[in-house]
């Protein structure tokens, strides 16, 4: 698709057919994956957050028991700069708001039964399809990263690891990113309703923390 209008062609209508009125955050920079074939769309922190002055004046952008349409419209143009066939609406129904915390001690880690079988993490809840590529690792004993082939399935509660090479008897670590999120944008440890806009330094710092598993 064509890049740096995306907003003005997504829209978000109550069940009443009523457009909300800016209920994404709009970035100047759109997030895109590198073939601009998906593109990642964000409601408005400051509506979301319990407190924040925007939740208290406008009210959450999505309200559990209703039902809402994402509409796109058929003016948005493709990488070629030719217009969509026809628009694209999904109408879906909401629940409560997911504010707990991603917990480690929740997930469900089945080590390999031989050398060649696969690691497989299973998480209680969806969790984000475009992080769990690049913010979980296998290392071995002697800290290096494992190479190896991941797999996600099930509707991104299930990861699954395949190595390069067979696995070796011994202990292994999981190594999850902190940053990883779930679908409403909470974090390992931490919910996203009390989450804060830190400040960034040039270098940041990247923690983890890491579930033991073992090999025979």
């Amino acid at each position: 698709m064509s890049r740096g209008d995306a907003y003005d062609h997504i829209h978000l209508l109550d069940e009443h057919g009523r457009p909300s009125e800016m209920p994404f955050l709009e970035l100047t920079e759109e997030l895109w994956n590198p073939t601009s074939e998906r593109f990642t769309l964000l409601f408005s922190p400051g509506r979301i957050k319990r407190g924040l002055a925007p939740n208290r004046e406008q009210g959450p952008p999505l309200v559990a028991g209703r039902r809402y349409t994402l509409v796109i419209d058929a003016a948005w143009q493709d990488g070629n700069g030719q217009p969509m066939a026809h628009e694209f609406r999904k109408t879906f129904s909401t629940t409560e708001g997911e504010r707990r915390p991603i917990d480690l001690k929740t997930w469900r880690v089945t080590a390999p039964s031989t050398a060649s079988a696969t690691l497989e993490v299973i998480f209680p809840r969806p969790l984000d399809r475009a992080l769990l590529d690049r913010m979980i690792a296998v290392i071995d004993r002697s800290g290096k990263r494992v190479p190896g082939t991941i797999t996600i399935d099930r509707n991104e509660q299930r990861w699954r690891f395949t190595p390069a090479a067979p696995w070796k008897a011994g202990g292994y670590r999981l190594r999850v990113d902190t940053a990883l999120e779930d679908l409403a944008g909470n974090k390992v440890d931490r919910p996203f309703d009390v989450d804060v806009f830190e400040h960034i330094e040039k270098t940041p710092r990247t923690e983890t923390k890491d579930l033991l598993f073992s090999v025979r």
